[in-house]
């Protein structure tokens, strides 16, 4: 049996309805180990066939409605607004038929000639994530905040907008690519440390949702996990972030809908 027939076979002996996206929050997990759910689900979106209307539809309409909620981060102007933006766009995506899930944990960004910069998982100060981005299949990352993290300098201006990838390339991650060496010292842990040693449980997470690398106008993107996330609202209830003015429903009833009416039409 492959592994996507055991994960679905999983989800319906506890009587899950998986048909349609967003089942991570069915009431009959409600007493199953979070954590487990949410990877399990993550894996199954990553490995469910998809047909080739599907694709076709996810590959004209997804970057739309990505450009569409850039244009109104932007003018938000908020920045270190991963978590929030991809909590917005997994609850949009969803209710557009999109298989999707959060990616939370390191990006490592290289420019030729500059030294990398790390958005770290395990680094100083009061953080949920290092970073967040979305995976939904064909794309293996959409980052909407790429650009406008916290601390970025002078390199802000060498990124991209957004990133709506799905070139990106599976990459192996050392214990650095998710925890500043700075860090490490203090807490007593060795240079010469690996991941395996040090973070098993991410070293695992690897092997079902991969860190990946996109390149985007020769600068490269680093993506790695430390886990997944879910809005634990639909998205009528979200309140996370009011972006230009909008919450979550009203992005998508205001903008994202009529864009999408537009298209399907051909106009």
């Amino acid at each position: 049996m492959s592994r996507y027939a055991t994960l679905r076979q999983a989800f319906e002996r506890r009587h899950v309805d998986v048909s349609k996206p967003g089942f991570y929050n069915a009431a009959q997990l409600s007493n199953a180990d979070l954590r487990q759910v949410y990877e399990d689900y993550a894996e199954y979106v990553l490995l469910q066939p998809l047909s080739r209307d599907y694709l076709d539809r996810a590959r004209r309409e997804i970057p739309l409605i990505v450009r569409i909620l850039k244009k109104e981060m932007v003018a938000d102007g908020r920045e270190g607004a991963c978590i929030d933006a991809s909590i917005i766009i997994c609850k949009i995506l969803e209710r557009e038929g999109f298989w999707n899930f959060i990616g939370r944990g390191s990006l490592r960004v290289e420019v030729p000639g500059r030294r990398p910069w790390w958005h770290w998982t395990y680094d100083f100060g009061d953080f949920v994530a290092g970073h967040a981005w979305v995976v939904a299949p064909p794309f293996q990352i959409i980052d909407l905040t790429v650009d406008s993290q916290e601390h970025l300098g002078n390199l802000k201006r060498l990124l991209p907008a957004e990133v709506v990838s799905e070139g990106a390339k599976g990459i192996q991650a050392s214990l650095w690519d998710l925890m500043n060496p700075d860090f490490a010292k203090i807490n007593g842990i060795p240079p010469s440390s690996t991941l395996q040693q040090i973070l098993p449980q991410i070293a695992f997470l690897h092997a079902r949702i991969p860190a990946v690398s996109v390149s985007v106008k020769g600068i490269s993107l680093a993506y790695f996990p430390d886990g997944v996330a879910f809005p634990d609202a639909e998205l009528e209830d979200l309140e996370n972030w009011k972006v230009n003015g909008r919450h979550g429903f009203d992005l998508y009833k205001d903008l994202v809908l009529p864009a999408l009416a537009q298209l399907r039409s051909g106009l």
